[in-house]
C-alpha cells in the first residue's frame, strides 16, 4: 500500500503539468464568437472584390455589426500586434498555442497593448470602419502556421 501511495505521489506533479497544458490548449483555441452580431456579410475564400469588381481571395470572414460594438478575443493568448494601416485599418493579432493566430481588422478602437496576455472572451476593441472597408464590420481571420484558414469551423 505504501509503495502504491509513493508511486501516486511521484506522479502528481506530472499529472498537474499535463492538466495545465490541456487547459492552456483549450482556452487558447479560438472558439468564442468575436462580436455580438453573428451576421456574416462575406465568407472566407474567393469573392467579388467590392472595390475592383474582380474575383479576389478573401482571407477571413466579415461580420456586419454596429460601429462601437465590442470585439471579443476568440481565445486566450498574447497580443503580438496592435497596428494601423491603409488596408487593415486599426487591427489586432493574437498569438495562441499550436501555431494559431486570430486577426481582428477595421476596428474603431483598440483596448489592448502589445505584450498583453488576454483571456478568451475578453473585450479587446470595438467594431469600426477603418482601412479598406465598405462599412462597419469586423474582418476576422485565423492563421495557422502562417497560412490563412477558414475561421468558421473554429467558432461555436
Amino acid at each position: 500500500m505504501n509503495a502504491m501511495l509513493d508511486e501516486m505521489e511521484k506522479n502528481v506533479p506530472l499529472t498537474l503539468k499535463k492538466a495545465k497544458q490541456t487547459e492552456y490548449s483549450i482556452s487558447g483555441t479560438p472558439s468564442e464568437w468575436p462580436t455580438l452580431s453573428k451576421r456574416l456579410t462575406s465568407n472566407f475564400g474567393y469573392r467579388t472584390d467590392p472595390f475592383t469588381g474582380r474575383a479576389s481571395f478573401h482571407a477571413g470572414i466579415d461580420i456586419g455589426a454596429k460601429e462601437g460594438d465590442p470585439v471579443y478575443a476568440a481565445a486566450a493568448g498574447e497580443i503580438i500586434t496592435v497596428a494601423q494601416d491603409n488596408s487593415h485599418g486599426k487591427y489586432i493579432v493574437i498569438q495562441h498555442p499550436e501555431g494559431l493566430q486570430s486577426w481582428y481588422l477595421h476596428l474603431s478602437k483598440i483596448s489592448v497593448s502589445e505584450g498583453d496576455f488576454i483571456k478568451k472572451g475578453q473585450t479587446i476593441g470595438k467594431v469600426g470602419n477603418t482601412g479598406r472597408s465598405t462599412g462597419s464590420h469586423l474582418h476576422f481571420e485565423i492563421v495557422k502556421n502562417g497560412k490563412t484558414i477558414d475561421p468558421l469551423p473554429y467558432l461555436q
